[in-house]
């Protein structure tokens, strides 16, 4: 798995190398977009595509903002003020395979689901359009987040069910703890090669590979990959299939300004890589 990935986040990166000569430093330190947290130094417009689900649980995944208390390695925490600014899709029941029979209440559960719970926009598995644009404030700090994250579970007659409702689950992987020591990542960014890996897999198999894909260039045409898991703290997972979309910045006319959106993103990116490394 190693190789397939790492290759084609070299070939994103390759891409992205080409707006470096024209670059703007001092913007360097207001791009984000993957672990550490979504911001841009100016206001930018990104285009949300829904590729599919493998998770068991239904839930929603939006866009939120983070403000107010940072912890000791001045990072946004759980105790941050983190509000819902944009649903983008919404799982209406757990996997194509399955029918609403009535309000929280599914076609028969067949335990195979447990191992491949497919959802699709064909199939029905969320409700609303299949692509979103949401505008980001400048110098904004912005999350992915799943919520309303509700288990199913067999009733005594056989149907799936609602069962209860478990905590949000960010893209920030600060935000999934309090404080630095339970920072816990919960999303994967990357290129081309990383959807094909986590589509394929079924629920529960693990991406052991998930900390490579900690950050990704949106400005790259047609976008990046990024996953998200529907569960913290849950070690048996991890395989960050339970909502996947495709992101990618829509971009402004050629000019000094968005040659500088590349720049500044090279620059982070490289800044992430070294903390990583250090």
């Amino acid at each position: 798995m190693n190789t397939k990935l790492i290759s084609t986040l070299s070939a994103g990166a390759a891409a992205a190398t080409v707006l470096v000569s024209m670059t703007a430093p001092a913007q360097a330190a207001a791009i984000k977009f993957g672990t550490d947290g979504i911001m841009f130094d100016r206001k930018t417009t990104v285009k949300f595509t829904f590729l599919g689900t493998n998770g068991a649980n239904l839930s929603s995944l939006g866009i939120f903002q983070v403000s107010g208390f940072k912890n000791s390695a001045g990072q946004y925490d759980a105790r941050s003020t983190i509000s819902l600014v944009k649903t983008l899709f919404e799982k209406v029941k757990p996997a194509d395979a399955m029918t609403v029979t009535a309000p929280g209440k599914f076609s028969t559960y067949n335990a195979g689901y447990s191992t491949n719970w497919r959802g699709t926009y064909e199939g029905g598995t969320i409700t609303g359009p299949r692509t979103v644009y949401f505008t980001f404030a400048a110098n904004t700090m912005y999350t992915l987040g799943l919520f309303n994250i509700t288990r199913i579970k067999k009733d005594s007659a056989g149907n799936a069910v609602l069962d209860q409702t478990v905590a949000n689950t960010y893209s920030t992987s600060s935000l999934n703890g309090r404080g630095p020591s339970q920072s816990d990542q919960r999303a994967v960014f990357g290129y081309g090669g990383v959807q094909g890996e986590i589509l394929a897999a079924g629920e529960g198999q693990r991406l052991t590979t998930a900390g490579n894909f900690i950050s990704a260039n949106p400005f790259l045409k047609g976008g990046i990959t990024i996953g998200l898991e529907d569960e913290r703290g849950n070690g048996n997972s991890r395989d960050y299939n339970d909502f996947v979309i495709n992101a990618e910045a829509v971009p402004e006319p050629l000019t000094m300004g968005g040659l500088a959106l590349g720049g500044a993103w090279l620059a982070y990116n490289r800044r992430r890589r070294n903390t990583k490394n250090a």
